[in-house]
């Protein structure tokens, strides 16, 4: 007999429907399995079975959203640089580690509608937030644009109070510093920050050249402000650059070097912990701490998920859209903190590349099941019986 049918029995599962509003009949279903028949961890009498481990726990996620800060006028060919040669090659290492690469240039971020709601502000330091601990800040001889009371909105300085003493004194690239690096100290393990030489400017000519005549400028208090607070959190900052070429091979050495410390090449997780990984990220996409379901709901799933069903499977049914996804991931999320150590698997279709195919999703099953039981085999299919 097989393991599946060791599993689940040899008929085929009921549907057990939820009919409530706004759960409705359809065509789509997300289907939960208790695997009430597998053995209990605390009588293994193989090697310690580990508690039920999630993806939470087993895996950080593998993500490297790295925040550009600069001015825009004369700064456009460096960061075209950057776009053009110094991101691919970046995503190109963080694609053989299973890492996803995500750049943020601002330039392509900001829709007119933000814009005209004065939302630019708020849409950068919230991006900054997001990308930590990730930054690099580039600073030629412009200070930039310092934004008027009109961008300070109630609904800004709510979130960020440490800006009502800093309304209408800093340029957005200031402001964007301060935020992303210089005011916490414990989000400089990823930062980086260059200077373009003088010189540079001063062959270009323009909107290349400081807004202010005399001296010291904004831009050289903001400088000497940064280099002060690297030398004493030892950020790297690397002075004096030439030329856009030029800051995109000491970026991509930078990072890279980021990239190894953190994601080692040795430690890239196999396919099946990738897919645990992606299915997991597509129900933290999908929990809020708004969230309101139905005590019906979640009661049936208990029942279901406590006593079973003679062997059978539960079929939430529902219209596309209607929820379905939501409430098994609001549910698994409530399950595992209630009961750490029960076995519980989530696969939800379209997650990911692998997760519409049932010969997948069957040894995916296989392999999680001989892991939680402690198998010494990697591929979680030795000794697997087939039909």
């Amino acid at each position: 007999m097989s393991l599946w049918k060791r599993l689940f029995g040899s008929r085929a599962s009921d549907e057990a429907q939820l009919h409530s509003d706004p759960i409705t009949p359809a065509a789509d279903a997300a289907v939960a399995h208790p695997l009430r028949k597998l053995p209990d961890p605390s009588k293994n009498s193989g090697p310690t079975a580990p508690a039920n481990t999630t993806p939470e726990s087993a895996a950080k996620d593998r993500i490297v959203r790295v925040f550009v800060s600069s001015t825009f006028r004369d700064m456009i060919e460096d960061r075209n640089e950057l776009m053009a040669q110094v991101w691919p090659a970046l995503r190109r290492v963080c694609r053989g580690r299973a890492v996803e690469f995500v750049e943020v240039d601002l330039r392509w971020g900001v829709t007119e509608e933000q814009s005209q709601r004065k939302e630019t502000l708020r849409h950068c330091l919230a991006e900054i937030k997001r990308c930590r601990p990730y930054f690099i800040g580039l600073l030629g001889e412009r200070y930039g644009w310092t934004p008027g009371l009109e961008a300070f909105s109630p609904a800004l300085l709510d979130e960020e109070a440490w800006l009502r003493g800093e309304v209408a004194k800093h340029s957005v690239t200031e402001l964007e510093i301060l935020h992303g690096v210089l005011n916490d100290p414990g989000m400089a393990r990823r930062a980086f920050f260059y200077f373009r030489d003088p010189q540079y400017a001063e062959s270009k000519g323009g909107d290349y050249r400081p807004e202010e005549s005399a001296r010291p400028t904004r831009q050289d208090a903001l400088k000497q402000k940064v280099k002060a607070v690297c030398g004493a959190r030892q950020i790297p900052l690397r002075e004096n650059y030439a030329d856009p070429r030029a800051l995109g091979a000491l970026v991509l050495a930078d990072l890279a070097a980021a990239i190894d410390a953190e994601f080692p090449p040795d430690q890239v997780p196999d396919v099946w912990s990738r897919e645990d990984r992606d299915h997991e990220a597509y129900a933290r996409s999908r929990r809020t701490d708004f969230y309101v379901g139905r005590d019906a709901y979640f009661n049936r799933l208990d029942a279901f998920a406590r006593d079973g069903a003679n062997g059978c499977g539960l079929t939430v049914l529902g219209e596309s859209g209607g929820g379905k996804s939501a409430l098994l991931a609001n549910w698994v999320a409530r399950w595992r903190q209630a009961h750490p150590n029960d076995f519980v698997i989530q696969h939800y279709i379209g997650s990911s590349a692998m997760s519409a195919g049932h010969l997948a999703l069957m040894r995916r099953l296989m392999v999680a099941i001989a892991r939680w039981c402690g198998a010494d085999d990697p591929s979680g299919t030795r000794g697997v019986e087939e039909e």
